[in-house]
């Protein structure tokens, strides 16, 4: 069934407001602008699976720049979104590349980190971690998706319907602790997951 529709003013005034508002905008924004978003970056060469991942990370980082007023109305919100997925995804790539730099010429020498077999190992990676999140309950692949990106434990409460900052405290914990020990099945993983203070 298709979302109402609502104009960049509403979705903003809704996302501020939070509360179930908030979510039915959120709900909106991802349905009706996902495929634009993801036929732009795999068009520009992004896998899927990255452009899936980018779009979802996008979502938290648009309501969490319409909270925190850093979003200011120069053009359409969809746009401003499309904007934030390219961004995502090229920090994304970014972080899997090692620069370093050689005494002798100053060359960069991490073009290796995008070798075939290296994208094929990190697909590998998403693919046994996804597995792994599959096996969890769908409260805890949201509130481990918050806590990754650094959401606080008052606004993971919130998002997650859990009542107050101890209880999203005590559901990360729960969720980090289950996380675990899946990861214990497939050692090669456990350096993803170690403890944080």
């Amino acid at each position: 069934m298709e979302p109402k529709h609502y104009t960049d003013d509403e979705v903003i005034e809704m996302i501020r407001r939070a509360g179930n508002g908030r979510k039915e905008a959120l709900h909106f924004a991802y349905i009706s602008w996902r495929s634009s978003a993801k036929a732009i970056l795999v068009a520009a060469g992004a896998p899927a699976t990255d452009a899936e991942d980018a779009i979802q990370e996008a979502i938290v980082v648009l309501d969490n720049n319409i909270r925190n007023g850093k979003y200011h109305q120069a053009g359409s919100l969809k746009n401003y979104f499309i904007g934030i997925c390219k961004g995502r995804l090229y920090s994304n790539r970014r972080s899997t590349r090692r620069i370093e730099w050689t005494s002798d010429n100053y060359k960069m020498d991490g073009i290796e980190a995008r070798q075939p077999e290296t994208l094929m190992l990190e697909e590998e990676q998403k693919t046994i971690i996804r597995k792994m999140l599959d096996k969890m309950d769908e409260k805890c692949r949201q509130v481990l998706r918050l806590y990754k990106l650094s959401y606080s434990m008052k606004e993971i409460a919130e998002a997650a319907g859990l009542g107050n900052d101890n209880n999203a405290r005590q559901r990360v914990h729960k969720c980090r602790k289950k996380m675990k020990e899946l990861v214990a099945e497939n050692p090669l993983f456990a350096n993803y997951f170690k403890d944080q203070p």
